[in-house]
């Protein structure tokens, strides 16, 4: 499953966490924001950032190499290559936030 239903759960305070569809989306959009405001936590947020950056230098990369080439592979790599490097953006902040919230005690469970 590309984008999965994630649910976390403190195990001492009860607090529940739903990560779904438009979590993804705020991920892929808001980064290490969506990370402080979910997580809370000062090294996922560094993390988040870090994934960010390797995301905006992959789309930096791809569009000076959409310059170098024709028009319509150029056009094709902006079209198809950009949303789906901003679903893999969100995606990869979602699992950074898997990891710092299991690495805290979380329990992770899928829906």
């Amino acid at each position: 499953m590309l984008f999965p239903h994630y649910r976390f759960e403190h195990p001492i305070t009860g607090r529940i966490i739903t990560v779904h569809g438009f979590s993804y989306v705020l991920a892929a959009f808001l980064g290490p924001f969506w990370m402080a405001y979910v997580g809370r936590r000062v090294r996922g947020v560094l993390m988040a950032m870090i994934v960010s950056a390797v995301y905006a230098a992959g789309f930096v990369i791809l569009i000076g190499a959409s310059t170098y080439t024709s028009a319509a592979n150029g056009i094709f790599m902006l079209a198809f290559i950009t949303p789906a490097l901003i679903a893999l953006h969100g995606r990869s902040t979602v699992f950074v936030l898997r990891e710092d919230l299991r690495r805290r005690g979380w329990m992770v469970g899928l829906d």
